[in-house]
């Protein structure tokens, strides 16, 4: 009798540390996905997977710090925007305002890009035929 009640408690100890493990493995996947999720929702449902392709390709999802780009210009943050004038440009254009090197901002700003003709502005789009 005494033995079923020793395997019990070690089968209730062994579920709940399992059950335990994986409610904080949802949670931390859940955690580090956030940023994106708000990133996403930058992006009209049209333009959301050539978006992703174009940061994926730009900066690997990364917010890069500003270093130079392919053809020297720096390029800064998740969009890798060039800072030669093509983000006042746009932010003169667009009517958006913020800095370059917040998610948010830039994929807003690549949005726009995308719904106004500005696209091919992104090496990016030019290397995976997004633009003509």
């Amino acid at each position: 009798m005494r033995k079923s009640y020793v395997f019990a408690a070690i089968l209730s100890i062994f579920l709940f540390i399992a059950f335990l493990t994986l409610v904080l493995a949802r949670t931390a996947r859940y955690t580090s996905e956030a940023p994106f999720v708000s990133i996403w929702g930058q992006f009209e449902p049209k333009n959301r997977h050539s978006g992703w392709l174009v940061l994926k390709y730009e900066s690997g999802l990364k917010n890069l710090p500003c270093r130079p780009d392919s053809d020297g210009i720096d390029s800064c943050g998740i969009a890798q925007i060039h800072l030669d004038g093509t983000w006042p440009d746009l932010e003169r254009k667009s009517g958006i305002h913020g800095t370059y090197m917040d998610p948010i901002t830039a994929a807003r700003m690549l949005n726009w890009a995308m719904d106004h003709g500005e696209l091919g502005r992104w090496t990016a789009a030019q290397k995976l035929h997004l633009v003509p």
